[in-house]
């Protein structure tokens, strides 16, 4: 009996080898079982497809229940990768602000350091704030000639030209 159901699975799992074969030569060896040996093959070819049935269910379920440990390992190993990224984030953001108020460099500047760490970081700051040194409007020393003396602007009116200009003009 082990050798008949051996040549019916030789048969379905080397469909390949026996293509040539022709469906009579297929059909003349079932008829030589008889009718209990069909019956027989039968019942073991549904018996067959059921235990295959049955073991890709229990592998899809086996398969589920580890995919659900395992993505409850990987949401907690993700989240925490995602919470190490913010605090290296938000820790080199505050070396940053420390470093540009040491060197007072205006917050709109702040985004050209980019160094990761502290040393790399105070030689950009130092470069950054010389930049901005050399780049905001550079102070004058007050024209006493210009307005009234104590510190208040005066309005020139159209009256105070034309007299300014009479008397320069006047005396020559």
């Amino acid at each position: 009996m082990a050798d008949e159901t051996q040549a019916p699975e030789e048969q379905q799992e080397a469909p390949e080898q026996e293509a040539p074969q022709s469906q009579e030569s297929a059909s003349d060896k079932t008829d030589q079982l008889g009718e209990p040996g069909k019956a027989a093959l039968a019942a073991e070819r549904k018996a067959r497809r059921e235990a295959e049935k049955q073991l890709k269910e229990l592998t899809a379920r086996l398969q589920s229940i580890e995919d659900k440990d395992k993505s409850e390992l990987e949401r907690a190993q993700s989240r925490l990768a995602e919470l190490e990224k913010q605090y290296g984030e938000e820790r080199a953001q505050r070396l940053r602000l420390s470093v540009a108020t040491q060197h007072s460099i205006p917050a709109e500047y702040v985004d050209l350091l980019t160094a990761d760490d502290e040393e790399a970081l105070e030689q950009q700051a130092a470069r950054v704030a010389q930049l901005v040194k050399a780049s905001s409007a550079p102070e004058f020393a007050r024209n006493p000639g210009q307005g009234a003396g104590n510190g208040e602007p005066v309005t020139p009116s159209v009256q105070s030209g034309r007299d300014l200009y009479r008397q320069k003009h006047s005396n020559s």
